[in-house]
């Protein structure tokens, strides 16, 4: 059942043995089973009922004490509701205090109180964001969020153009992202390439976009600039981990296959690994052929201990 905003829907439930007539439940008579069972609960559906009006009636109290309050969102949305002339979120028994606002509401909160966006380190969406932010004075960090926004919404023309005005505006990281993953749905490996590359290259230690932008070029067929990435990154501990999982496979790629076994050989770990992954031992069949997997890369339970 669709709901409207706002709305609620709440039900109890009561679990126990009720002492029912057992001739009546075990016997052929299904109307007479229901009814003796109907009666039998009758008072226990009074007593629900109760149950429920006292529960109704503390959720219009206010707390008498917090518990936990939570993260500030939700005083954010009672600010915007509030500024729209729309209904509250929260109600008397169920607050969302002011004093939750923290530092991540606080560039929504600008944009509430002055219309000026600033930028933040996280998206919002819903409610009149997006038209407040369209009514802001265009910056790199107003242009990079509308993007963002119609990104989440599928729409990748309008998300594009935001992103490259961003970057225009001033060259940033997300927003080289942004355009690079509407190029991989795209289907575009080389746009995809490009737009990562002007990525990695604004924050050379950022690992989670080394990471993706890597893995990407990988499956796209770009072993040589994946392999330029991992080069020239500035990371701790590059031949460890994915990454280092990553370089092998990008050497592998490209020809240097003694490189590429020598990391295998001196023991990867890769922490991340999803189950069912078998990426590592393929690595190592494909370099390794004829030699046993070892047991720090077989993840496949069908495989035999001889690999």
């Amino acid at each position: 059942m669709p709901l409207d905003a706002s709305a609620t829907v709440s039900w109890t439930e009561a679990f126990g043995a009720p002492d029912v007539d057992v001739a009546l439940s075990l016997g052929y008579d299904l109307s007479a089973a229901v009814a003796d069972c109907e009666r039998r609960l009758a008072g226990g559906f009074e007593e629900l009922e109760g149950a429920e009006r006292v529960l109704a009636a503390l959720r219009e109290r206010p707390p008498a004490r917090p518990v936990l309050a939570g993260s500030g969102w939700g005083a954010l949305e009672e600010r915007r509701r509030a500024r729209a002339g729309e209904p509250p979120l929260g109600d008397e028994g169920a607050p969302f205090a002011p004093d939750t606002l923290g530092d991540d509401q606080r560039p929504w909160v600008e944009l509430l109180d002055t219309g000026r966006f600033t930028g933040a380190p996280a998206f919002v969406r819903g409610g009149d964001w997006a038209e407040r932010l369209a009514a802001a004075p265009e910056t790199a960090d107003v242009a990079l969020h509308l993007g963002a926004l119609a990104h989440a919404e599928g729409r990748a023309d309008a998300a594009a153009d935001a992103y490259r005005r961003s970057n225009s505006l001033r060259e940033n990281l997300h927003a080289h992202r942004g355009l690079a993953l509407i190029a991989v749905a795209a289907g575009d490996a080389a746009a995809a390439a490009s737009a990562y590359e002007a990525a990695v290259a604004l924050d050379r230690g950022n690992v989670a976009v080394l990471v993706e932008a890597v893995t990407a070029l990988l499956r796209g067929g770009a072993a040589d600039r994946a392999l330029a990435l991992l080069e020239a990154a500035e990371v701790p501990r590059l031949e460890e981990g994915r990454t280092g999982f990553l370089l092998a496979t990008a050497l592998a790629r490209t020809g240097e296959r003694a490189r590429a076994a020598a990391l295998l050989d001196a023991g990867l770990d890769v922490p991340d690994l999803r189950e069912g992954e078998d990426a590592i031992a393929d690595l190592w069949r494909e370099l390794r052929p004829g030699t046993p997997v070892p047991a720090r890369y077989r993840f496949d339970m069908r495989e035999t201990a001889g690999g």
